[in-house]
């Protein structure tokens, strides 16, 4: 049947910390968030209580009923939708928040400790029991994010069940600090496509953003990774570039991370734009001048270097809607880190004055008191006469 509706509504899940949703979207009007079991925390799962929730959404959408949450979604559309089936094409990992660094623009800045602390679920179980079931679909395609995934207990264990049971398409979020034997088993067989967080192209960028000296270990792991591919193939292993305002959006620091790639043997790259600063930009119909230039430009030099270029989430839904972000105003947004950081500096300097004032007094103090109690003789003498 032909209606409006998304094919992550159809035959798609992505497990929260929590939780489980019907997809990770939202860089988009509707901000996403459409829940289908809550809470959830790796019970096993009532397959047919999950499909009836699914199927109440699939029922409003064929009466032209859209979600609030999906509205601006570029994945809603019309389209012949498969929805009398019952069977999954897209997983999207996303069930925990531990991180081997401490990126700037992640939401778990706010309290790292509690995040990095935070209890999370394995997935495994509910996956071979999906898998038993004969629910994901040949050809389907299966997403982990985080958190990092590389250093969850079950990962190695995880990605090579989804390889022996010739899952077609992986795609790996990893800060790359990390080496996985089992990503580079994927890779070598044209299965995982690998996409290492970089945002940067110089270690002083990369600590400035990540909040951790590990630029070093990344682009080795980075290159360990680029020999694992079989050229033959298409691209596996890709590096992205998270625009930051005020600390990597510029030409000079995307010049450098394309030409870091390069000389890595990438030969993929991926573009977005940092979520909350986009999202402001968003909602005042702005975007600055500059940052599509940075865009453009990335564009360009790729091709140049015969690097293909992808657009993630924010940066895919404001190159589909450039025309409805007129102004060229740039919207300030500092970050957690950057303003703690200009507190501490800001402290710093008015500690050094207060201890500049101390000892100025205490090295002083002495020839003050004796210049002062010379001038109160002096009054008392004067009174005196």
């Amino acid at each position: 049947m032909r209606f409006t509706s998304c094919h992550w509504i159809a035959h798609g899940l992505n497990f929260e910390p929590g939780h489980i949703e019907m997809c990770c979207l939202r860089c988009h009007v509707g901000g996403g968030n459409l829940f289908v079991k809550k809470p959830y925390n790796g019970e096993p799962m009532d397959w047919d209580e999950l499909f009836a929730l699914k199927k109440f959404y699939i029922d409003e959408n064929k009466r032209g009923i859209i979600n609030p949450k999906c509205e601006g979604c570029f994945n809603i559309g019309e389209n012949e939708w498969n929805e009398e089936e019952h069977y999954f094409t897209y997983l999207h990992f996303n069930h925990w928040t531990h991180c081997n660094c401490n990126c700037i623009y992640c939401f778990t800045e706010d309290n790292k400790k509690f995040y990095n602390e935070s209890r999370y679920y394995n997935v495994l179980p509910v996956v071979k029991d999906m898998f038993e079931r004969k629910l994901f679909r040949p050809g389907g395609e299966i997403t982990f994010a985080g958190g990092e995934p590389t250093i969850l207990n079950e990962f190695e264990d995880l990605i090579n069940f989804l390889l022996d049971n010739d899952v077609e398409r992986i795609i790996i979020h990893t800060s790359g600090i990390k080496y996985s034997p089992a990503l580079a088993r994927g890779i070598n067989k044209g299965v995982i496509d690998v996409v290492v967080s970089l945002d940067s192209g110089c270690p002083e960028t990369f600590k400035t953003i990540k909040g951790i000296n590990a630029y070093k270990k990344v682009t080795e792991n980075l290159k360990l990774y680029v020999d694992a591919e079989d050229k033959s193939k298409k691209p596996m292993v890709q590096t992205k570039y998270i625009m930051v305002p005020e600390i990597n959006d510029n030409i000079q620091e995307a010049e450098k991370w394309l030409e870091v790639s390069y000389q890595s043997g990438v030969r993929s790259v991926v573009i977005d734009i940092e979520h909350v600063w986009y999202k402001n930009q968003r909602e005042q119909s702005a975007f600055p001048q500059y940052a599509r230039e940075i865009i453009y430009y990335i564009h360009k030099r790729a091709a140049e270097l015969g690097m293909d270029v992808v657009l993630y989430n924010s940066a895919r839904y404001f190159m589909e809607n450039e025309q409805k972000f007129p102004n060229y105003q740039f919207v300030p947004y500092k970050y957690k880190a950057i303003l703690e950081k200009e507190d501490e500096l800001l402290f710093k300097k008015h500690n050094s004055a207060g201890q500049n004032f101390v000892n100025f007094l205490q090295k002083n103090y002495s020839e003050f008191l004796q210049k002062l109690k010379a001038k109160c003789l002096n009054i008392k003498n004067i009174l005196k006469k």
